[in-house]
């Protein structure tokens, strides 16, 4: 295009137009040319509403599309996820492997894992990561645990000492510590805290307040300073070890008797002189019911029924005989008392022997006579002294009582007959130390054969 006017032809003085809408266009016929700063105008502006065309619907002040480039496409879709297809139809977007949406099964667990479920979380689904239960208390030992929920940052533990709700226990109580020995002297305690005193004591919190009010509930083992109560049970068992020097050790044994024990291992009896009154019998048995008391065994061709309060000894043939087995021991005081004696051919006894029938009796014999005799598997041999005790043929009562310390034996009979009594201490030298493991009642020899209502047997370590 040149850049100077043409060489025909001169600059028009009037523009055409301006066209309304809706005007066909027209190439014109005049051979001026437009002047650079010539200007058309516009036409002047449509008034009202008119129809709107193409790809939308409606108005020229409110318009819809309803197509793209000629395509019809549907309203807007319900759900943002969908996506509008080469049809103009809005369609969700497929999932890799065809899979669904499911019920969320995640877990918390220590360790990451894949998982092998087809179907997946949508971005509303709800995980269990909680649940409703309290936490527990405080344990004595540590554990993981096995529950695979989580937490709450604001979950409380009952903590140490803190009641658990109990009916009939739920003021407040708290374990709060432990001292060298006695209730604590600093610190601000509240009432049913409770400490532990290395010594063995346990003190508990009366009174709040700086320092605390305490009451010792007592030593472990032991009974609290204050309290009263109707009785206490016992449980018998064998004897314990010594105590601490300066305490005393109180106990029940088998035998159902109450005993205790210094630091030095001497045994006493509730009534032995140590302990406020008299002897301590490490066997004290009479013969209630209708059967023999825990310790005493029958052994023999006879028969031992228990009835009417004593043990009715029958004797079948000699080494018959009614025993019961005790610890060794060298220095003992035994003592029985039987009724309604006869048969004292068969000589009645009352024997210390160790566990193969060999030692030392007390008997009485049908000469009318008192012994200590030999004894060697449950039978006589040999008398070693004697002493009168009796004139009658039955004995309505017979006491028997042996002290035997080392190789010596102090030993007496007593009985009782048609208001007669006889009362003679004897002596016997068996001239070695003996080791007794058992006592009681024997049939030492085979004259005749012993007939006794045995009353009571006693037994005392000395």
């Amino acid at each position: 295009m040149p850049l100077y006017p043409p060489s025909s032809g001169t600059p028009s003085s009037t523009v055409a137009g301006p066209d309304a809408f809706g005007a066909s266009p027209n190439a014109g016929a005049s051979s001026d040319y437009s002047r650079g700063d010539h200007d058309h105008g516009l036409p002047t502006a449509p008034s009202g509403s008119f129809a709107a065309g193409g790809d939308l619907s409606g108005t020229s002040s409110s318009q819809t599309v309803i197509g793209i480039q000629g395509t019809a496409v549907d309203a807007l879709p319900v759900d943002a996820t969908e996506y509008l297809d080469g049809t103009g139809h809005w369609t969700t977007p497929p999932v890799p492997g065809g899979a669904s949406g499911g019920t969320p099964a995640v877990v918390l667990g220590t360790t990451a894992g894949a998982g092998t479920a087809t179907t997946f979380l949508r971005d509303d689904d709800t995980i269990v990561a909680f649940d409703t239960t309290a936490p527990t208390g405080v344990g004595a030992s540590a554990a993981t645990g096995s529950v695979a929920k989580a937490a709450r940052r604001d979950h409380v533990h009952s903590g140490l000492g803190a009641p658990l709700g109990l009916t009939g226990a739920t003021a407040a109580t708290r374990y709060v510590g432990a001292t060298t020995s006695g209730a604590p002297a600093s610190g601000t305690f509240a009432v049913g805290d409770y400490v532990v005193a290395q010594n063995g004591h346990v003190w508990v919190c009366t009174g709040a307040g700086t320092s605390g009010t305490w009451a010792d509930a007592g030593a472990g083992g032991g009974i609290a300073d204050e309290g009263t109560f109707t009785y206490l049970d016992a449980v018998g068992a064998a004897a314990p070890g010594n105590p601490a020097a300066g305490n005393a050790r109180i106990y029940a044994k088998t035998d159902g008797r109450i005993y205790s024990r210094d630091n030095g291992g001497t045994e006493y009896g509730p009534f032995d002189a140590a302990g406020g009154g008299g002897p301590t019998y490490v066997i004290d048995d009479t013969f209630p019911g209708s059967s023999l008391p825990s310790g005493w065994a029958f052994t023999g061709v006879g028969t031992c029924a228990v009835t009417g309060g004593v043990a009715e000894f029958r004797g079948g043939a000699v080494t018959d005989r009614l025993m019961h087995a005790i610890t060794p021991t060298t220095r003992y005081f035994v003592e029985g008392h039987y009724q309604n004696t006869t048969g004292t051919g068969g000589m009645p006894s009352i024997c210390v022997l160790d566990s193969t029938g060999n030692g030392y009796g007390l008997l009485v014999y049908n000469d009318g006579n008192s012994y200590i005799g030999n004894v060697v598997a449950y039978t006589y041999t040999s008398f070693i002294t004697s002493g009168i005790v009796y004139s009658q043929p039955t004995l309505t009562d017979l006491w028997f009582s042996a002290y035997t310390i080392g190789s010596e034996m102090f030993a007496s009979a007593y009985s009782t007959d048609g208001g007669t009594t006889w009362n003679r201490w004897v002596v016997g030298i068996p001239g070695s130390t003996f080791t007794m493991t058992q006592f009681g009642l024997v049939q030492l020899f085979t004259s005749a054969n012993i007939s006794v209502d045995v009353a009571e047997m006693r037994m005392q370590n000395l």
